[in-house]
């Protein structure tokens, strides 16, 4: 049995986003201190909404989420903001922010949206950015970064908030292969580094396979397999949930998905 604590569980969670097919039916799941959990599974299944659940964003129609073993309905906008970061998907500003306005707007979720930066607050912000090698881009507008600077960006003003648990939303869905791999090293670094624990949403199951240390595979609203890369990512697993035949090759440590084209 694993000594690490639970930081975030889901326990029997239901929901649905109208009367018909439920789009979460039965969730349980527990994440344990310094976890690096990927879940994955086809459109549909489910990700994204358990992502929103978990981080407090919308409401289980019955069942509960526990956050250090507190309800996270009992929690204040700021408790939380303690404990997770969320960086959900394309994320546009309408109006002309800087890199370092955004990183300090993660800031003052942790404190009051009306209180002003005190010194601790801007050095987090110092800190944030540096971690994320964003301090460059400073003074540049949010909107007119590429990419892979806005994620590096967006993850830095995450970081600000000093949280326990990282929660994102296909965080490399826009970013194009080196910029996806510098993306999984730096989240892998923050996990060993700083005990940062991980949850990611993710359908490149071949570039997170090397990063992540377990996966979650949901289909229908479900989970039906959770473990290690070995365990989880097999070609019979990814037939049931993806209607697809492929071939699963590990090699160094790397999953390899070859697909069947006849």
């Amino acid at each position: 049995m694993s000594d690490k604590k639970s930081i975030l569980k889901a326990d029997s969670v239901e929901f649905s986003y109208s009367r018909g097919m439920p789009t979460l039916s039965g969730f349980d799941i527990v994440f344990e201190e310094g976890c690096m959990t990927g879940l994955i599974g086809p459109n549909g299944a489910g990700k994204s909404t358990a992502l929103k659940i978990l981080s407090g964003y919308i409401c289980p129609d019955s069942g509960r989420v526990l956050v250090k073993g507190s309800d996270i309905r009992d929690m204040t906008h700021s408790q939380r903001a303690r404990t997770m970061a969320v960086v959900a998907q394309n994320v546009f500003s309408p109006l002309p922010f800087t890199a370092r306005q955004v990183v300090e707007m993660g800031r003052t979720l942790r404190i009051s949206r009306f209180s002003p930066l005190g010194h601790e607050d801007i050095a987090a912000v110092d800190d944030a950015m540096e971690e994320m090698d964003v301090l460059r881009l400073s003074q540049k507008k949010f909107n007119e970064l590429s990419g892979g600077e806005k994620q590096l960006v967006r993850m830095a003003a995450a970081l600000a908030q000093e949280p326990e648990i990282m929660l994102l939303d296909e965080p490399t869905s826009q970013l194009d292969i080196g910029h996806g791999l510098h993306l999984m090293n730096h989240l892998k670094r923050l996990n060993s580094k700083k005990g940062l624990s991980i949850v990611l949403v993710s359908h490149d199951i071949q570039l997170i396979s090397t990063f992540m240390k377990t996966f979650v595979l949901m289909k229908n609203g479900g989970i039906i397999s959770r473990g290690g890369a070995g365990e989880v990512i097999t070609a019979e697993n990814i037939k049931d949930a993806y209607s697809c035949n492929v071939e699963v090759l590990n090699i160094r440590g790397a999953v390899h998905i070859i697909t069947d084209s006849r």
